[in-house]
């Protein structure tokens, strides 16, 4: 009976225990990224070093070429040691800034700078349609990841919120660097081979199948 009360005692602190942390714990979203090192699987990563700009330039579709594009526009800045893109330029005010994907994703992270200790919301649209959001506080360099994976999208808006400077509708500034993508599409260069090559392979069965269709005779 001592052994029995024991054990019912013990499931039922365990689950008390469950229930409790539960609780206490904040909520968190399995679609988000926030971490140390972005995407853990197979990915390509746009460092903004391999299209080099004016500083200041109005960045559209760009980076196209490489799998994304921004909207309204983000602003090129190359230093330091290497280049960034951000929604703000000095006495030229801050933009709202969606990242737009030649083609949809399943995954995607970037280095992200805001004012320190700020909350900014990340949303994840597929066709126009909202799918995932998610807040997280920010801060002023490069520490973390955010993204989302598990889902498909093709577009993710960036929202933060600032207090002081330049604000847009409430919106505070922000830099992204190092970008991750898990699908990225693939060059006209290669499509075009790709296509020579599946059409030269037609043409070779075709005459191999005229040869052995004579040869039958």
């Amino acid at each position: 009976m001592k052994i029995r009360a024991t054990s019912k005692f013990l499931n039922h602190t365990l689950i008390g225990i469950g229930v409790a942390a539960l609780l206490v714990s904040p909520a968190t979203q399995a679609n988000f990224i926030q971490n140390a090192y972005g995407l853990s699987d197979e990915h390509s990563t746009i460092s903004f070093d391999e299209h080099i700009f004016p500083s200041g330039t109005a960045i559209t579709n760009q980076y196209a070429d490489l799998g994304v594009n921004f909207a309204p526009f983000a602003f090129y800045d190359p230093y330091p040691g290497g280049g960034y893109v951000s929604d703000f330029m000095p006495h030229d005010g801050i933009q709202p800034l969606s990242l737009i994907f030649e083609i949809p994703q399943k995954q995607v992270a970037f280095n992200l700078i805001t004012a320190d200790q700020v909350t900014t919301s990340f949303y994840a649209y597929l066709g126009n349609v909202l799918v995932e959001s998610a807040s997280a506080t920010t801060v002023g360099a490069f520490s973390e990841f955010y993204g989302f994976n598990g889902i498909e999208f093709d577009q993710v808006y960036i929202l933060t919120t600032y207090s002081g400077g330049f604000t847009i509708n409430g919106t505070g500034p922000l830099i992204l660097d190092n970008l991750q993508l898990s699908n990225v599409p693939i060059p006209a260069s290669i499509w075009l081979f790709g296509s020579v090559l599946g059409w030269l392979g037609f043409f070779k069965n075709r005459r191999l199948q005229a040869y052995i269709n004579g040869s039958s005779k």
